[in-house]
Formats: structure tokens, sequence, C-alpha cells
């Protein structure tokens, strides 16, 4: 059976606030990954009344792609087997069905502000 690192980390701050992520996740294709992400404060409310907690995915050579923003709402090009969720402190990064192009490092971000990187 294949197997597949998905590199999944992230501690940073920006100065308000610290996210900090799920370490490595090794996973085979077709299962189902979740990670997460928490956050030191509750980043509710920040963003026009919706959470400001986006997860990227960069690839060595590329620069990072934005996947999913306001907690739950996937970016117009993202795949359909990625969803959000969370709240409060507390977010998830869900993966069914992960397949070999999934592969990479995947970053939560505060974007307080409602501020984002686009494609």
């Amino acid at each position: 059976m294949l197997k597949r690192f998905l590199t999944i980390y992230f501690t940073g701050s920006n100065g308000q606030v610290t996210a900090t992520q799920t370490p490595q996740v090794l996973t085979s294709q077709r299962q189902s990954v979740t990670v997460t992400c928490t956050t030191s404060l509750n980043v509710g409310n920040w963003c026009n009344g919706k959470y400001c907690l986006s997860w990227y995915l960069k690839k060595p050579g590329d620069a990072p792609k934005l996947f999913i923003y306001q907690g739950d709402i996937r970016y117009s090009s993202t795949p359909s087997r990625f969803s959000g969720r969370g709240s409060g402190k507390t977010f998830q990064l869900i993966i069914s069905e992960a397949q070999n192009e999934d592969s990479g490092e995947y970053y939560c971000f505060c974007d307080l502000g409602g501020n984002r990187f686009t494609q």
C-alpha cells in the first residue's frame, strides 16, 4: 500500500494570536484526515462576524494556496473533499478520501481584519 506524507504543521504568532497545529500526519490514499488548529484567543467575530481562520496548502516551489477561509468556506478552486469547521479557539481541516495530490504542508492562519492571500 502506497503511503504519502501529508505534512501539516505550524506554530506561529502575528503578535496578537498564536496558532498551534497538529504535527505531521501520515495517511493512505482514500483515508480521511483531520487536522486541528488551536489559537491562543477566541478568533470569532473579528472578521465581520466570521471566524478569521484560514487554511493554506504549500507545495515545494509554489506559493501558499488558499483552501479554506473564515473557518469553513471553501475557496473557489478547493475540491469538495476539503472542509473546515470549528469555533472559538479550535478549528479543524478535514480531508475526506485524501488523494496523492493532497500531499504538502498545510498551514492554519489567523487572518485578523479579514485579510487573506489569494492564488
